[in-house]
């Protein structure tokens, strides 16, 4: 498959990072599933409890565990969080119903969340519906592979099935090894703290960015078709399988979904997709019941990799936004695209008019409004690195990261504009911190093609280039956040 001119794929694997950065979950609703799931840990564990002598251990699995969530269809859906209830009692001493019934009586005892729990086939559903939903499936120990293999129930609670979510997720981040360790250490290098300091749930790297592409892709396409819509887990593991730690998003994708088909076996007339943590287990079991699941997978992977080899032979990558649009969600490509957009100076008619309504002073009153007609209509891009000091060394790319103070960053512009041409910086910070010290800025001011700046206050600040020819505006960059903690 062809590639894309650099410019081009750094300008579309920013548009893709900007869809998967909102398909996150919110940290603060992030950090409440963390507290909901510790409390029901703790709420099946008290004293009083009929499960107390089994020592119950409650943890996350699936897509919350690895990183890879991605938002409802609905933003006004609920997530969906994975938990595993581990019973520490041996398979010969309680059966499968046993264990179901025994975690799901204990939680409809909660006078908070009770109300909240009801059955579904192998687990209890907690239905916090503004917010996520959260599947406990009950487990006990599985005694051969240990120390994390579970047994869990069968559809019909008849058969111990093996897994261990554990292990496949200690696999999975294996497979982005390198790019998890690269990415952690620039981000406590930019924060000034050490990489111990850096939880690895607030890195992203590109094998966790493309099952995000991978997921929402698969959920556009399958909308109002559920029981054809392929597992995120197929999803992950042929994904992560076909990873080789490519830094680049793009390149990420590109591999992978050259790659997936390699990685489904099959075995004596049957498909099998292995759990690498637990190789007798089969991800694709159902396609061997139903030929039509499979099928609409490999329908979906044919369609995805037309769709990825058209977004990178584009030329023009606006023109390839309806193709996005259908492929990721029209809500979350504009938004993207406006971001993308900015910070490469390919600014629409649209965001154009946003932009210059934002930089009127209405929301800053600091802010001066540029002086210039605009004429846009040439191409510009406003690169930024952050530097221990000024012509120090380099720490990282200017992100969405939080800055520490006292480091600088390197601003560089990049234009098509022939000379003889202008450039002027604005350099506009806010908050009580700038404020106090009568540090405000907002002035736009003649210079060079690159400019040093130093963080120094607290809050969220910007910095956006303008060049400007025969008295007009032709290109304005959009707005480069610096956010300082």
């Amino acid at each position: 498959m062809a590639t894309l001119s650099s410019r081009n794929q750094e300008f579309l694997g920013t548009l893709l990072s900007e869809v998967t950065q909102s398909l996150d979950i919110p940290e603060p609703l992030r950090n409440q599933a963390v507290e909901r799931y510790e409390a029901v840990g703790a709420w099946l564990a008290t004293e009083d409890s009929e499960l107390q002598p089994f020592q119950p251990k409650v943890f996350p699995q699936g897509s919350f565990r690895l990183g890879t969530v991605v938002r409802p269809m609905n933003r006004n859906g609920a997530y969906d969080i994975d938990l595993v209830c581990e019973l520490l009692v041996a398979k010969d001493e309680i059966t499968q119903r046993d264990v179901w019934s025994l975690v799901g009586g204990r939680l409809k005892l909660n006078p908070e969340f009770g109300a909240l729990t009801v059955p579904s086939t192998r687990c209890w559903t907690l239905d916090w519906s503004k917010s996520f939903h959260m599947d406990v499936l009950p487990s006990i120990p599985n005694v051969e592979a240990q120390p994390t293999g579970i047994l869990l129930g069968d559809k019909k609670l008849a058969q111990w099935q093996k897994s261990d979510p554990i292990r496949y997720a200690d696999w999975f981040k294996e497979r982005m090894r390198v790019a998890l360790r690269e990415r952690r250490a620039a981000l406590a290098e930019s924060l000034g703290a050490s990489v111990e300091d850096v939880p690895e749930w607030r890195v992203r790297t590109p094998l966790q960015r493309a099952v995000q592409v991978l997921k929402r892709h698969r959920d556009q396409t399958f909308s109002g078709e559920e029981d054809q819509k392929p597992l995120s887990i197929i999803l992950t593991t042929l994904a992560a399988l076909s990873y080789d730690n490519e830094p680049d998003l793009v390149d990420a994708l590109i591999a992978i979904v050259e790659k997936m088909p390699q990685y489904i076996q099959v075995r004596d007339g049957k498909f099998f997709v292995m759990n690498p943590a637990e190789p007798s287990e089969n991800f694709a079991d159902r396609w061997n019941e139903d030929p039509k699941r499979r099928q609409a997978f490999l329908s979906w992977l044919n369609t995805l990799r037309t769709d990825i080899s058209e977004w990178v032979h584009s030329t023009e990558l606006k023109k390839a936004y309806p193709l996005l649009e259908r492929g990721l969600g029209k809500e979350e490509i504009t938004r993207a695209a406006r971001t993308a957009e900015e910070r490469f100076g390919m600014v629409s008619t649209a965001s154009t008019l946003a932009a210059a309504a934002r930089s009127q002073g209405e929301d800053i009153p600091h802010a001066q409004v540029p002086p210039w007609p605009l004429i846009l209509g040439s191409n510009a891009r406003l690169s930024a690195a952050v530097h221990r000091s000024r012509g120090g060394p380099k720490i990282s790319e200017l992100a969405d990261q939080l800055l520490p103070k006292h480091v600088s960053i390197l601003f560089q512009l990049e234009t098509d504009v022939p000379p003889p041409c202008d450039v002027y910086w604005q350099v506009v910070n806010t908050g009580s911190e700038a404020a106090a010290a009568k540090g405000l800025r907002g002035g736009i001011e003649l210079g060079a093609m690159s400019k040093w700046e130093d963080t120094k206050y607290r809050g969220t600040h910007w910095v956006e280039a303008f060049v400007v020819k025969r008295g007009a505006c032709v290109v304005r960059t959009g707005r480069r956040l610096v956010r300082i903690s």
